[in-house]
């Protein structure tokens, strides 16, 4: 099933306090706790459910309040903020995972000729003689749009 992986967005022109609240009252059970904001934010709070983060919120230093969730939570997280109102999305990772015997190389290839056609930056990592642990990049961090595709079973520790 496809979902968000990483979802990180700013609203501008809201409270602080109030956004917190709402933020509150949407993770059932979850802990908010300090925590350190980055990328010039100044002031940052973290909710927690059992140890695993559900979101970060920054505000202060920079324009408008930030917030962000990956992994497990992030699809839950990213509907919040769909309701909450308006904002601006900075960061949005999606994925969708297949297992099916020799898909990774039948995806990668003909992507990487592709990439080498249209001059797009290829990145890869893992054990590509062995077919074992790779991660195929095409186009680089800084790009509008960078694809990312790895072998599951290896990425969590499995086997495949």
């Amino acid at each position: 099933m496809e979902r968000f992986d990483w979802y990180q967005a700013t609203f501008h022109g809201v409270d602080e306090e109030d956004f917190i609240r709402y933020i509150e009252r949407k993770s059932d059970l979850a802990d908010m706790r300090p925590c350190r904001a980055k990328n010039g934010y100044e002031t940052g709070v973290e909710f927690s459910r059992i140890e695993k983060t559900v979101c970060q919120v920054w505000w202060g230093g920079n324009p408008g309040v930030h917030v962000i969730s990956t992994g497990e939570n992030a699809p839950e997280v990213s509907t919040w903020l769909r309701s909450f109102g308006v904002h601006r999305v900075t960061r949005l990772d999606s994925c969708i995972d297949f297992v099916t015997p020799g898909l990774f190389d039948a995806i990668t290839d003909p992507l990487r000729a592709y990439a080498k056609e249209h001059d797009i930056a290829i990145n890869m990592q893992g054990d590509w003689e062995r077919g074992k642990a790779r991660t195929l990049y095409l186009g680089s961090r800084k790009s509008t749009v960078q694809l990312v595709i790895y072998e599951k079973g290896y990425e969590a520790g499995g086997d495949l």
